[in-house]
């Protein structure tokens, strides 16, 4: 969201750093509130309940999902000052799927910065921070610490105190993954019972599916193991249990907040922005800069940091493909056959950096069929996808 904004504004570090240290809170919180009020995509408002009789759906009739942006002001009726640009000028406002902002989470960058303001705020073992690393510190304090936020529609309240539980929950439900960097102390919520376990088992028999079609696809000689038909059915049942749990618009928030707040803290370490120069942890990449910082205030991030960090984007917008139907209609096997190039550097950029973070050999037909992640919760995943799991050989067809 907010390296999205970046984005808008040309990218690089100069941008990075307006962004980060020349707006006030206010601007900002009226920035996501534009975002919210628009689209994340072309489908995300409409009835998804539709798609499911549909092999290549058309859109269908606008649902209460729509509605749900309105409970946000238009930008016209926004108070100045403005965000700093208006989103409502772009057809579909950049908004990161779920995925993506666990990934980044899971490299413990949050709790590493929370650790930061504390160190920064309370005492001056750190260096001190410079005018624009305090323009940063009270921004990042008002939007994502504060409970409850004075400007913008967050989460956190007497029901749900945490915002670091609000997010684990989320991602349980939609992903039926917790989080493996958390913080030692804080409140949680119960265990979700209706939660996506079978998601993870299915995305990697996808990343494998759509591997065994790139290797084979120019073999013409030899006997092509390419399954077509398995990897649409994986997609199918992806979308299936992705949209089961946004029934109504349900998650919808949860996911925006969790996107806007790990974009903010990703945005400060993807380049040597002035709060990195602040702290004298410049480097060659997002992983080694969160390191650096991690290492002033006694703390470590995951092994795995940069492999997460790689794998977000990449995930983030496979995840979205399969949502909208996108895949159906340029035709599932984009994803391995070469004809999109920016889908043969999305799925390869995936598999290698999926098994570097998980230990686990998506290239390997064996490991892909009996290795699982843990069950979060009694969800039943579709009976296609529990045929898959339950051990049945790998199609050759």
């Amino acid at each position: 969201m907010f390296r999205d904004l970046v984005a808008t504004l040309g990218g690089g570090v100069l941008n990075a750093n307006d962004v980060l240290t020349q707006y006030t809170p206010t601007q900002h919180a009226e920035y996501l509130e534009a975002v919210w009020s628009g689209p994340r995509n072309a489908l995300r408002d409409f009835n998804f309940s539709a798609l499911q009789s549909a092999s290549v759906p058309a859109p269908p009739a606008p649902s209460p999902n729509a509605l749900s942006r309105a409970m946000a002001r238009r930008f016209a009726d926004l108070p100045a000052p403005l965000p700093v640009t208006n989103p409502g000028n772009r057809l579909f406002p950049n908004w990161g799927h779920l995925i993506g902002a666990y990934m980044v989470e899971n490299t413990g960058i949050v709790e590493i910065m929370r650790r930061l303001l504390t160190d920064w705020t309370a005492d001056e073992r750190l260096p001190f921070a410079t005018l624009e690393t305090q323009y940063w510190m009270r921004t990042t304090e008002e939007l994502f610490f504060t409970s409850p936020n004075p400007f913008f529609n967050t989460l956190a309240s007497s029901i749900r105190p945490d915002s670091a539980a609000i997010r684990e929950n989320a991602y349980q439900r939609l992903l039926g993954m917790g989080l493996s960097f958390r913080r030692s102390a804080g409140t949680t919520l119960p265990s979700p019972r209706i939660a996506n376990s079978g998601l993870v088992p299915t995305l990697e028999r996808l990343l494998y599916e759509v591997w065994r079609g790139y290797i084979n696809r120019l073999n013409a000689n030899n006997e092509n193991l390419t399954d077509r038909q398995a990897v649409a059915d994986l997609v199918a049942d992806l979308r299936e249990m992705l949209l089961a749990r946004r029934t109504n618009g349900t998650l919808m928030r949860e996911e925006f907040m969790a996107v806007a707040t790990l974009s903010w803290f990703h945005l400060t370490v993807e380049h040597n922005t002035l709060v990195v120069e602040n702290l004298n942890a410049q480097a060659e990449s997002a992983g080694d800069r969160l390191r650096k910082i991690a290492a002033l205030v006694g703390m470590q991030p995951s092994r795995a940091t940069d492999a997460y960090f790689r794998l977000a984007d990449p995930l983030s917008a496979l995840l979205i493909l399969i949502e909208d139907t996108a895949l159906e209609v340029v035709g599932v096997e984009r994803l391995y056959d070469g004809v999109f190039p920016n889908f043969t550097n999305m799925i390869q950029s995936i598999v290698s950096n999926w098994e570097k973070a998980t230990g686990r050999p998506i290239k390997d037909a064996n490991a892909v069929r009996t290795l699982q992640m843990p069950v979060i919760t009694s969800i039943a995943p579709p009976a296609s996808v529990l045929n898959r799991l339950a051990g049945a050989p790998v199609s050759t067809t």
